[in-house]
């Protein structure tokens, strides 16, 4: 078994332990371990050392792969433990002279047993010494071009073993790009050994969007093929390690003799557009104020001015500014040419040598992105062209092409005017405002004015769209009616707008729309009648100057005239509660003030019950229809209905000047009652009603009787009846009456409640009188009593009676039933109220303070 184990491990030895290699390799122009190994374009051969230090001999062929081709050799015996090398020939398979990888592999069996890979490039024996423009500048490492001919010159370098048949062509490229490709336009050339020769080129137009270029030049020797971009140079050195050859090469750039370094939109009136633009707006006819006061300027200079257009989708002039560059070393004589929107524009220019100059070039286009093309070359030299598109944003001003040339403001004569620049106009009466405008542009246009304002629906009347036509270069008068129905401190705009035109033309002015008369205010009472509340019986009492329900209260109206001439005028005043019910009206007063002057207007006010509300005064001047100056009463707020028809030259302490302010806000006005009276009801000959102290903290003493009416004439009066209502409590009454002797129809039943002592009229107590009404009809055909049932909650509103009346009636009753006895008298309901006073006379000092306390929202 050992001796099998023996003869296997012997077989494998020359397949495990084989100890083959490429021990170096070099080139006729490079020692072993260089970097790259240089091969001869007509002996491209490496040489190989080989050393065998195996026991057994191996048989290999050697194989080389570079560029996807392979070259092989024939079988070559290694002697066993050989430790010389062997050397061998092998050729690189390469076809230029660029870099390679060469991988050499040591076969056997067709199986690899070693290998190794070096860098392989031929040397190229001719170098590109230089190529040049046969017109041209330079410029250090670079020309400026002004011929299409180019010399290329090719010298033998010192790798070279002979003479050479070359063929020889040149690209020009843009960058990575080849704008010009010479292949088919190659030169066949002899190139002597060690001697140098010079191929010419002339390159068909070359047209460039930059200004500069390069020229490739390719060299093809025994079909290997040597590509440069610029110039280069092979130097043979040596040392002490023997002899190397050093390579260097350069990129060369070639520039067009004039090219264009930008464009943009030129938006200056100035000593280089004024020209331009003043022949452009004299052939257009366009009357642009701004543009003829700039071109009039003696400065002449005025920035972000152009471009501007007035109708939509019309060309308008528009300015380029060109920078263009003359690299030559003198003086160019140039084309240049723009072109856009299928126009063309070509100017001949002078540059100086190595200037830079700014062109000015007019274009006529609608406004929005435009593609400029932009063409410059020499006149004389048409072959070197700079071309390039830029794409410019034509964003015009936009320009009103009809005007307000001016607007002509009513100014009232009665009115002393602040200012000359707004109208000042009376509230009510309608007046002309004037609207001149002027059409500045080149043919016939129609559009519209409107007019604005942010009033408050209701403040202002006029016309809020007006068309129009107008012709080139007219102007037109427009009148609008225009009347204000309240005070108003406000602008209106005034909107001129034109089918397609660029812009609208806006002009704001003020108005001032005032009053004739100005309230100046509204109050209760009066000195010679100040009405108070005394919610303490005997001689002390907290009392409140608020109307008195059932009390000839005095309403005081303070007017003043705010113009320069006479004013007569109708005043009266309305109270009116939060229902919206009128509950009081005065009679009409008229008055006559000078200019600049007050009055006072004093109304009576009667109320039958206690409510709140608000009181509104009315004043109608009489030489302005249609205005009623509305001015309400008080300070505090609160919200309650306004009647619709109080429409025209409503105003109010916080409603006024036209501002939008809810017209359903105004002041309080709290008309006092000792008691609160509820519905009355009538039924079997009975009257119920409820009456509530709700205010006051004492008990009221209160006398109650009631009449029975038809129109004018009185058919029953009941007995005076008298009861105490304490604070917070309700008491309901019940009144008998006999109505047995009334004949057939309606009838109104009216109820009266009596305080006495309740008021102060010119320091003196005097009694307040409630009422309220009801009716019944009578029919006694019917059953039952021949009574309908009373309608609920009538009032009898808008009543009025005198104060003298009231007291006089209620000092002189003597009621007596239908039997004629006397019920009850004044006297003896005088003698209880007497009785009453004393008592509370001598509690007043404990509780006054209290009171005044609680009650000082009457004070």
């Amino acid at each position: 078994m050992k001796k099998i184990a023996l003869v296997l491990l012997l077989l494998l030895l020359p397949v495990v332990c084989a100890d083959v290699s490429v021990y170096k390799v070099w080139s006729p122009y490079d020692p072993p371990n260089s970097p790259i190994m240089h091969v001869d374009i007509s002996e491209q051969v490496l040489y190989l050392g080989i050393v065998n230090k195996d026991e057994y001999e191996h048989d290999v062929i050697v194989k080389v792969e570079c560029e996807g081709k392979t070259w092989e050799s024939g079988l070559i015996p290694l002697p066993p433990n050989s430790h010389v090398e062997k050397i061998v020939e092998v050729r690189v398979p390469i076809s230029d002279d660029k870099e390679h990888d060469a991988k050499i592999s040591l076969i056997e069996n067709g199986k690899t047993i070693a290998s190794t890979t070096v860098k392989v490039r031929q040397y190229f024996p001719v170098d590109v010494k230089n190529v040049t423009c046969q017109d041209s500048y330079d410029i250090e490492n670079s020309e400026v071009c002004y011929s299409n001919w180019f010399d290329v010159i090719l010298k033998s370098n010192p790798t070279a073993k002979s003479d050479y048949i070359a063929k020889v062509w040149i690209n020009l490229k843009d960058g990575n790009n080849i704008i010009y490709d010479g292949k088919d336009d190659f030169k066949t050339v002899y190139v002597p050994f060690g001697e140098e020769v010079k191929v010419s080129f002339k390159v068909p137009k070359i047209v460039l969007d930059k200004e500069k270029f390069t020229v490739e030049t390719n060299v093809e020797i025994m079909n290997v093929t040597h590509t440069i971009d610029g110039i280069e140079e092979t130097i043979q050195r040596r040392d002490d390690s023997g002899i190397y050859y050093d390579y260097k090469s350069m990129i060369k750039y070639y520039y067009l003799p004039v090219v264009v370094k930008n464009v943009e939109l030129y938006r200056k009136i100035d000593e280089n557009t004024s020209d331009i633009v003043k022949n452009f707006y004299d052939s257009a006819d366009i009357l642009d104020d701004e543009i003829r006061e700039v071109l009039s300027d003696k400065y002449l200079q005025k920035d972000d001015v152009l471009p501007r257009y007035y109708i939509e989708d019309d060309p308008i002039l528009s300015i380029l500014k060109i920078t263009v560059e003359n690299k030559y070393d003198r003086d160019v004589l140039a084309k240049l040419t723009v072109k856009y929107d299928n126009r063309m524009f070509s100017k001949v220019i002078n540059i100086d040598k190595k200037e830079t100059k700014d062109i000015i070039v007019p274009i006529y286009t609608k406004k929005g992105s435009k593609n400029i093309e932009v063409t410059i070359n020499p006149i004389d030299v048409d072959s070197l062209i700079f071309k390039k598109s830029y794409s410019i944003n034509i964003d015009p001003k936009p320009i009103p092409p009809v005007i307000i040339e001016k607007i002509i403001l009513p100014n009232d004569e009665k009115i002393d005017r602040g200012s000359n620049i707004s109208g000042y106009v009376l509230v009510g009466k309608t007046y002309n405002m004037t609207i001149v405008i002027k059409n500045i542009y080149n043919r016939t246009l129609s559009g519209k004015i409107t007019i604005d304002d942010n009033f408050k629906d209701g403040t202002a009347n006029h016309t809020k769209e007006i068309p129009f036509t107008i012709e080139p270069h007219r102007t037109k008068e427009i009148n609008v009616p225009i009347v204000f129905y309240k005070e108003v401190n406000g602008d209106l705009k005034i909107t001129v707008s034109v089918k397609g035109g660029a812009k609208d033309y806006t002009s704001v002015v003020h108005f001032y729309a005032i009053l004739p008369i100005d309230i100046v205010k509204v109050q209760y009472n009066n000195t010679l009648l100040l009405g108070r509340i005394n919610v303490i019986k005997g001689d002390g009492g907290v009392y409140s100057a608020k109307p008195i329900a059932g009390f000839n209260n005095t309403c005081i109206v303070k007017i003043r005239n705010k113009l320069n001439s006479k004013v007569e005028c109708d005043v009266w005043v309305e109270v009116i509660d939060k229902d919206g019910n009128v509950r009081a009206k005065s009679d009409i007063k008229t008055v006559k003030l000078d200019n600049y002057s007050e009055a006072e207007v004093a109304f009576p006010i009667f109320f039958e019950e206690g409510f709140e509300g608000y009181t509104v005064a009315h004043v109608i001047p009489k030489s302005v229809e249609n205005v009623d100056i509305i001015y309400t009463e008080g300070y505090g707020i609160h919200l309650v209905k306004m009647s619709d028809y109080y429409r025209v030259g409503r105003y109010s302490a916080i409603d006024m000047l036209g501002n939008k302010i809810p017209t359903g806000t105004h002041v309080v006005t709290e008309v006092i009652s000792p008691v609160n009276i509820g519905d009355l009801s009538y039924n079997n000959s009975v009257l119920n009603v409820k009456i509530r102290n709700d205010k006051f903290p004492v008990n009221l003493t209160v006398q109650y009787w009631v009449e029975v009416s038809r129109g004018s004439n009185i058919y029953y009066k009941s007995s005076v009846f008298q009861t105490d209502v304490y604070p917070k409590s309700e008491k309901e009454l019940t009144i008998p009456l006999k109505l047995e002797n009334l004949e057939n129809g309606t009838y109104n039943i009216t109820l009266y409640v009596r305080i006495n002592d309740f008021a102060l009229f010119n320091y003196q107590k005097v009694p307040v009188i409630l009422k309220k009404s009801t009716s019944i009809k009578i029919n006694k055909s019917n059953g039952g009593g021949g009574y309908e049932l009373p309608k609920k909650n009538e009032k009898n509103i808008n009543s009025l009676e005198s104060y003298e009346n009231m007291t006089k009636s209620s000092s002189n009753i003597k009621t007596k039933d239908n039997n004629g006895n006397i019920v009850r008298n004044i006297q003896n309901t005088n003698k209880v109220n007497s009785q009453n006073s004393s008592i509370f006379s001598k509690v007043a000092g404990v509780i006054g303070s209290i009171v005044s306390t609680i009650f000082g929202l009457f004070g």
